[in-house]
Order: structure tokens, then C-alpha cells, then sequence
């Protein structure tokens, strides 16, 4: 990149990860700048800024990072769509699902050096209703967890903003019937919880989608069959075991499409934010992402 005129653009957002942000942050600027790479910072001022001067910006940047969690890193990504302009995820947030999934090491100055010579993957991009996901979909008892936070939400969100609302749903959740068709053909009808995903990780290191690829060009469909606390508690078991693939109360299917709908009203949740009502039309988008990830990761 030394011969490039073009700047990297750093997005930060100001509300996102815990303490040692600033320390990081400081030690990435100084890293990238003794590498002689052009830095410009924007601090993002609230929900959509993050996109819209990604957005506004693309042309004028070799690259983009996004010094947030997942929001951030969602914003910045959906307005590279179309873009030849890459995207750099970074640990900047409480859960940081895509930066674990890209295997970005947290060390900023490590960080720091893969701008100077990028190794980029193609990235696949979820589509539902119109709205993007880049991680994970989930219907049922999860989206219903995330609701709860969001109308809670004052700030930053850390693990425990979680604790109440999980416990909450636990005690009062009423499995809905969901009807689920993939590639045209019927697969699930029935009690349960669905996800559809695009890479293996979830929230608190669980593997729903355990063997969903970011860049195979297709997503993965998990559904559990579950209509009771004591069903739900199971699931919980074997997936936190990464076991619950192949067993006969779990339906797993790699596909191109899928449309869910329910017998009641019911939203999703998309890549731990709040999405769609059903019914859904999920799908994989034309266009792919540009992403700067680690040699390792190739």
C-alpha cells in the first residue's frame, strides 16, 4: 500500500467494546502509521452513521475498518456492497461474532499489518425481506431475547444487559408453529426454533450453524423441533456440546432459499438485532463483500 494515495478510513464507534478500546485504538493508530498508511478517523455519532460515511467515502479508501462491534461492522459492510473497496473487522465490540469469525487477531498491532498488504476473501451476504444479515437469522426464542434488550437498551450493551431478558423469556416463551420450505420443497412443520446462518458462530460461543461457510455462496438452516422448557434446555445441551447436528430432533440443510412463516405474529432476529416480522424470504444477495482477513484464515 506504500505507493497508494488513497487513505484508509477508520470508522469508530465511541459506545462500543469495553475499557481497554482506547489503549487498542492508540496503538493501531500508531502501528499503521509507522507503516506509512495514510489514516482518516470518523467517530460515528449514532445508529446509520457508521454506514453513511462508509457509504459517502468508498471511492476515496483503499480500505475500510470498522473499530466497533457488529452493528458497526453490519452498517459499514452493507454499504460496501457493489464495492470494490475492503472491509476491516476488528474486536471493537462486546461480542465481535464477525471478527471471530474471520479469525482477526485481537493484538492491534497485528491488526495494524494486515493493511499493508490485504488478503481478502469474497464474503456472502444474507438477504430477508429486503434487510441484510452477515452472521446469523434466528426466529423463536432468540429474536424474542433480543427484542427485550433493544427496548432496554441505554448505551452500551455488555453480556449481563442479556441475563434478565433471557431469563424472562425462559419463564414466559410460547413456541409458535412455524412452517419452513427450502429450495421450493417442504422441510419442517411444527413447534420449534429456526436459524438460518452464514458462519458457524452465535452469541456466547455457540455453534448453531456449526457448519456454515462465510464464502461457499450458500447458507445454512438449522431448525429445532421444541415445544417445551424441557425440550429447549436439551438443545442447549448439545449444541453448547457442538453435537446437535445429525440428531433426529434437529433438521440441518445447506441451501440457497428459504420462507418461514408462523400461525402467529412473530420477529426475527438478525445478526443480534431486531428484524423482519414473518413470513420470511431469505436468500443469498448477487453481490459479495471484500474482506480483509489474516493469512491464517486463507
Amino acid at each position: 500500500m506504500d505507493n497508494v494515495k488513497k487513505p484508509v478510513h477508520l470508522i469508530i464507534n465511541p459506545i462500543s467494546g469495553y475499557s481497554d478500546q482506547k489503549r487498542r485504538l492508540e496503538i493501531f493508530r500508531k502501528t499503521v502509521f509507522e507503516h506509512g498508511i495514510d489514516l482518516v478517523e470518523h467517530t460515528t455519532t449514532g445508529p446509520g452513521n457508521a454506514g453513511e460515511y462508509a457509504l459517502r467515502h468508498a471511492g476515496e479508501s483503499i480500505a475500510m475498518v470498522a473499530w466497533g462491534g457488529d452493528g458497526t461492522a453490519k452498517e459499514v459492510a452493507n454499504a460496501l456492497v457493489g464495492s470494490d473497496t475492503p472491509l476491516m473487522v476488528t474486536h471493537g465490540g462486546t461480542e465481535n461474532l464477525l471478527a471471530k469469525v474471520l479469525k482477526m487477531p485481537r493484538d492491534p498491532q497485528m491488526l495494524a499489518r494486515l493493511l499493508i498488504d490485504p488478503q481478502l476473501i469474497k464474503f456472502d451476504l444474507g438477504i430477508c425481506n429486503g434487510s441484510s444479515f452477515h452472521t446469523v437469522l434466528g426466529v423463536g426464542f432468540d429474536a424474542e431475547v433480543v427484542r427485550l434488550v433493544h427496548e432496554n437498551r441505554d448505551g452500551h450493551i455488555t453480556h449481563l444487559n442479556y441475563a434478565w431478558p433471557l431469563l424472562k423469556t425462559f419463564i414466559n416463551y410460547k413456541f409458535p408453529m412455524l412452517k419452513i420450505s427450502a429450495d421450493g420443497e417442504d422441510v419442517f412443520y411444527g413447534w420449534g426454533i429456526a436459524f438460518v446462518g452464514n458462519t458457524h458462530r452465535y452469541s456466547m460461543n455457540l455453534r448453531i450453524c456449526r457448519d456454515a461457510v462465510c464464502d461457499d455462496g450458500l447458507l445454512d438452516l438449522v431448525v429445532f423441533q421444541c415445544n417445551s422448557k424441557h425440550s429447549l434446555l436439551r438443545h442447549a445441551f448439545w449444541t453448547s456440546m457442538r453435537k446437535h447436528i445429525g440428531r433426529r430432533s434437529v433438521i440441518h440443510q445447506r441451501v440457497k432459499n428459504v420462507h418461514i412463516e408462523s400461525d402467529q405474529p412473530q420477529l426475527c432476529e438478525l445478526d443480534g438485532d431486531i428484524g423482519p416480522k414473518l413470513p420470511l424470504d431469505i436468500s443469498l444477495a448477487e453481490q459479495k463483500i471484500n474482506m480483509i482477513v489474516p493469512p491464517w484464515k486463507i
